[in-house]
């Protein structure tokens, strides 16, 4: 549930129209939401606190920090694209 909840905030937050939308295929669940494309590496962003604290509008940098870790601790993988302006997080069950 903590997975799930920091994705869907993560696209509520970031996404352009503030909304989400999830699909199950296969062996994957997709976060998917409109907005930019993420501005470094997806791995960078699996560091603790990887946000500047200056900048008020984002969190600490502790959310994909945590989803990864979670995924991790259940042999589960987790992957990014970026396709016709959405931004797709993927959880490989």
């Amino acid at each position: 549930s903590l997975v799930f909840k920091n994705l869907i905030d993560n696209a509520f937050k970031y996404s352009r129209d503030k909304k989400v939308e999830i699909k199950k295929q296969k062996n994957e669940i997709l976060f998917i939401s409109k907005g930019e494309a993420l501005s470094k590496p997806l791995e960078s962003y699996f560091e603790p606190y990887h946000n500047s604290t200056e900048n008020k509008t984002h969190g600490m940098g502790l959310g994909l920090y945590i989803v990864k870790r979670v995924l991790d601790f259940h042999n589960m993988g987790f992957d990014y694209e970026y396709l016709d302006n959405k931004n797709i997080f993927i959880i490989k069950l």
